[in-house]
């Protein structure tokens, strides 16, 4: 193994994504500069950061940012669902021969920072551990230090219900076979949300180890529980399309749970939820034949 804990053994690729005209450009600013900071701190790993700007009509106001050299930038003058923009990047990536066992794969919002030491951690764990494919924690608008040490073999309750694009990191293995999100799930389309879980439960389907850190480390807005019944149906149904993933039949029946007391607490209308329990028990029950076949 030629990985080395001075930064000479493992690069990242980072992809990301932004609407140039939402108004957050400080925020993706701050992104950007949580990563520099990281490439000043370890200058002999490689970074690339992928950003796909989306209604993107002057970029010569983004080259007047002067963001690192690290940070490639491309242009569209429209807007894609956050699941195609990604998948855009990661067949750019996948072009290039970028997913090895010596590359991270980072997918951080452009919303969301890294405090210092964290990046290291990250880089850290996997450098020690050629085996371990999938890391994740949790995050938070006051993100804590990062603690070497604490990381626990995850189960996919926790993949479920922690890991997040901010937060999940994988090794570059995870895809090279052609893994991406679903196009079907996320903002963007008419399903909301659930591509981050799907694209993590199916990391961990295949990964060789997979470790969760039980603690927000990670910079990003608090997760609003207003939205559970908005994101409803596509978490669901990234449940149900990985039904063949150990443990995720139990987390299935758990959601199904779930849109029962929303539906009971008004928070989610009764035909609703029974038009995605339907729906999403017809992807559960797709999946498990498609594993038996």
């Amino acid at each position: 193994m030629s990985m080395t804990t001075d930064g000479s053994g493992l690069s990242l690729v980072m992809i990301s994504t932004s609407d140039a005209e939402s108004g957050r450009t400080e925020m993706l600013d701050r992104m950007i500069d949580s990563v520099a900071a990281f490439a000043a701190r370890r200058p002999a790993i490689q970074i690339t950061l992928l950003l796909l700007m989306q209604r993107s009509q002057d970029p010569a106001a983004l080259a007047a940012r002067n963001w690192p050299s690290f940070v490639e930038v491309s242009h569209v003058p429209g807007r894609l669902s956050l699941s195609a923009a990604r998948n855009r990047l990661i067949a750019e990536a996948r072009g290039r021969q970028s997913f090895r066992d010596d590359v991270l794969v980072l997918f951080p919002d452009d919303d969301c920072w890294y405090p210092d030491g964290v990046l290291e951690g990250i880089y850290d764990i996997f450098d020690s551990r050629p085996r371990l494919d999938l890391w994740f924690c949790r995050y938070s608008s006051a993100p804590l230090p990062y603690l070497p040490g604490g990381e626990v073999p995850a189960r996919a309750a926790q993949v479920t219900r922690r890991a997040s694009s901010n937060t999940f990191v994988f090794r570059g293995r995870i895809f090279a076979d052609g893994l991406g999100f679903d196009e079907t799930l996320g903002v963007g389309t008419p399903n909301l949300g659930g591509e981050d879980t799907s694209v993590a439960l199916s990391a961990y389907g295949r990964a060789r180890e997979t470790l969760f850190l039980d603690r927000a480390c990670i910079g990003h807005r608090d997760p609003d529980v207003r939205f559970v019944s908005r994101y409803y149906r596509g978490a669901l149904f990234a449940l149900a399309r990985n039904a063949r993933v150990p443990g995720v039949r139990a987390e299935f029946t758990r959601k199904l749970m779930v849109g029962g007391y929303l539906v009971l607490s008004r928070r989610l209308p009764l035909r609703s939820f029974l038009g995605d329990a339907s729906a999403g028990c017809g992807n559960f029950l797709r999946a498990l034949r498609s594993t038996q076949s």
